[in-house]
């Protein structure tokens, strides 16, 4: 995707992963079980989906690129 172009983490994470979900952010750890596995660990090339907050009312996925470290993933 160019620059110009406006992409949300949903749709940014179905075309980088392939996981076929649909839904805000937040319901995708739901709507993955027994489609999907599912850890509490995060992992290159999974998705890591985010709760919903005040801040982030649609929660938030993104796609883990790589650890660098106990508390940093790309």
């Amino acid at each position: 995707y160019g620059a110009d172009q406006d992409l949300s983490c949903v749709p940014y994470a179905r075309m980088r992963s392939g996981i076929q979900l649909r839904g805000d952010a937040w319901e995708w750890w739901g709507a993955a079980a027994g489609r999907y596995a599912r850890t509490r660990r995060p992992e290159p090339g999974g998705v890591m989906v985010l709760a919903r907050t005040s801040r982030l009312p649609s929660g938030h996925v993104a796609v883990v690129s790589r650890i660098v470290g106990p508390r940093e993933i790309r």
